[in-house]
């Protein structure tokens, strides 16, 4: 189990499709999230949550929306994390995908090669030349690994290919351009259908590919799961993603990892729950469960 963690909100939605996601960590924090990690035997230093950004549209750049403002936020969250002393985890509560920048990026900075295993349904890998769609929560592993096309406002490339490795991916929402990139920097798979198959096998054979790093960050985008399991990603595709269960199943092998430096909530919209918050309550007990167990 997780014996001890440093939370750190980053409420911004600046990257994705829609508002929505800047509202996580406060929802997070009152539903109880810190209380229930510290009942569970878990060490927490909680040091707040940095600016709150809402998203707007940004029809000066429609296929890279907000770019400025992403790149704010990718320093802001690497400096806050680059001065951080120790090496206990980090539990990042987003947030749209975007955050992940200034997690490697702050990690980066630190001694030890890092390894990011990404769990999401989607890749991430696009670039403003290969989609029309803007978002920049759409285009993070592509930036990390600094293809073709990426954007130098928001970062530098950080990653080697080999640093990372895709966790629950579904192969058949890849766009062109992905499938391209992917077959291209031979980036490591392990496919939705492996995970739903046997979520702590696959688990262990994720941490296995990425045994030769220092640093683990594990990035969870909330649309892994089954929109029709748990209504809170930013995604509302029904009958796309994984039950609840299984992705807890394997998170909870994930972040026993001894190399485990961060675990990044990401693309979770409080407002897409119950109103009467028991969807969200739900999300935070299983989480507190996975950490704890």
């Amino acid at each position: 189990m997780v014996t001890s963690l440093r939370v750190l909100g980053v409420p911004t939605s600046m990257g994705a499709f829609a508002p929505g996601q800047e509202d996580a960590p406060a929802a997070l924090r009152v539903a109880g999230l810190i209380d229930r990690l510290r009942d569970a035997g878990i060490a927490v230093d909680d040091v707040g949550d940095l600016p709150r950004r809402r998203w707007t549209a940004d029809p000066g750049r429609p296929t890279a929306q907000n770019v400025d403002a992403v790149g704010e936020i990718t320093t802001l969250v690497a400096d806050r994390i680059a001065a951080i002393d120790g090496d206990t985890p980090l539990l990042v509560l987003g947030g749209d995908c975007s955050i992940e920048l200034g997690v490697v990026a702050g990690h980066a900075r630190r001694p030890g090669r890092i390894g990011l295993l990404y769990a999401d349904l989607h890749a991430d890998l696009n670039t403003p030349t290969t989609t029309q769609e803007g978002a920049l929560d759409w285009m993070v592993v592509s930036h990390l690994i600094g293809v073709a096309g990426s954007l130098r406002e928001v970062t530098a490339p950080l990653l080697e290919p080999s640093q990372v490795r895709y966790f629950g991916v579904d192969q058949n929402r890849l766009t062109p351009g992905e499938r391209d990139l992917l077959a291209e920097h031979e980036i490591g798979v392990t496919t939705s259908k492996r995970v739903a198959r046997d979520p702590i096998g696959a688990a262990v054979e994720a941490v296995t590919q990425l045994a030769g790093c220092d640093q683990l960050l594990v990035h969870l985008d909330v649309d892994l799961i089954d929109f029709n399991d748990l209504s809170l990603s930013e995604n509302a595709g029904r009958g796309q993603g994984l039950p609840f269960d299984t992705v807890l199943t394997a998170l909870g092998e994930l972040v026993r990892a001894p190399s485990l430096r961060a675990l990044t909530i990401t693309e979770l919209n409080p407002h897409h729950g119950a109103e009467d918050g028991s969807t969200l309550e739900r999300f935070v007990s299983g989480l507190v469960g996975a950490l704890g167990a």
